[in-house]
């Protein structure tokens, strides 16, 4: 019995060295890895990576990238485009235009030159058109053509060279011509008048015999009807031979250099029969009185367009 209970007592004594040395050498990963992380993964990565990462991530990238950006596009572009296109085209545009146009639009800015003379309108230069005693006054001049007509007892202060003279004309005319004369004189060149002061009488009497030889029309085109007349105001002269040819001649070409001088021009120039309304006459002299107006008349091509009026039979 006793051996049988010494037996028993060895069996389960060494049974339970077995368990115990089949538990101390069981591998223990798997309860270090659970132990080992869930406590440190828990506590490291809650506090520690949140708190970090907030606050450093935000606070640096927005007050960097705002700043820097927006105050460096908007005030290089805007100022640049804008103020250089805008104030260059609206004042270099509007001055040159409005100063132009008003001058022609509202032209009575001329003043009137003969007294007592009625204002009747004003040319398309502003000068105004001026009437007294029937006879048409355009800045100070005597106007005489197809479209102004002088009354039929018009006869002018004239100036006779010598007693029976059958060519006078004004006394400031006379006395311009003469200067001329004297001075053409010198380089060879004669002048002498042919035809200058006509009355309205005459003047009827001529333009009559022209239509009964030329016929109406042709005779429009060089000789004016009685009252529209140049010569009827006696400023006007025609110098020599009465021929286009005479433009040619020495005595023409010194006219044309030099009329101006003596304050006569060339009344009826080339190529200006539809504005005058008569054909080129090289020998046909009319007085104006200053050299300077003569040149500008001339360089404007005629009395009609220098002065802004016209030259047109009313029927």
């Amino acid at each position: 019995m006793k051996s049988s209970l010494k037996i028993t007592l060895v069996l389960l004594l060494t049974a339970l060295l077995s368990s115990c040395a089949w538990v101390s050498k069981r591998p223990d990963p798997p309860y270090e890895s659970l132990r080992e992380t869930k406590p440190e993964t828990a506590p490291v990565t809650d506090p520690e990576t949140e708190p970090e990462t907030a606050p450093e991530t935000v606070p640096e990238t927005e007050p960097e990238t705002i700043p820097e950006t927006e105050p460096e596009t908007i005030p290089e572009t805007e100022p640049e485009t804008v103020p250089e296109t805008e104030p260059e085209t609206v004042p270099e545009t509007e001055p040159e235009t409005v100063p132009e146009t008003e001058p022609e639009t509202e032209p009575f800015e001329k003043p009137a030159k003969v007294p007592g003379a009625v204002i009747t309108g004003y040319t398309s230069k502003g000068y105004p058109i001026e009437v007294k005693n029937g006879v048409t006054y355009i800045d100070g001049q005597v106007i005489a053509n197809k479209t102004y007509s002088l009354p039929a007892d018009y006869y002018p202060a004239l100036d006779y060279e010598r007693d029976g003279d059958p060519y006078p004309v004004t006394p400031e005319t006379r006395a311009a011509f003469n200067r001329m004369c004297a001075d053409a004189a010198k380089e060879g060149i004669r002048f002498y008048s042919v035809s200058s002061f006509r009355d309205y009488p005459t003047q009827e009497w001529l333009y009559n015999s022209y239509i009964q030889s030329h016929g109406k029309a042709q005779a429009d085109r060089f000789s004016a009807r009685p009252g529209h007349s140049e010569h009827e105001t006696g400023l006007a002269i025609d110098v020599i031979d009465c021929h286009t040819v005479f433009e040619t001649t020495k005595e023409g070409i010194w006219l044309a250099a030099h009329c101006c001088d003596y304050g006569f021009i060339i009344r009826y120039p080339k190529g200006k029969e539809s504005v005058t309304g008569y054909m080129y006459e090289p020998w046909h002299v009319r007085y104006i009185g200053s050299p300077e107006l003569c040149r500008a008349i001339t360089e404007a091509g005629t009395m009609e367009e220098y002065y802004g009026f016209s030259s047109v039979y009313p029927d």
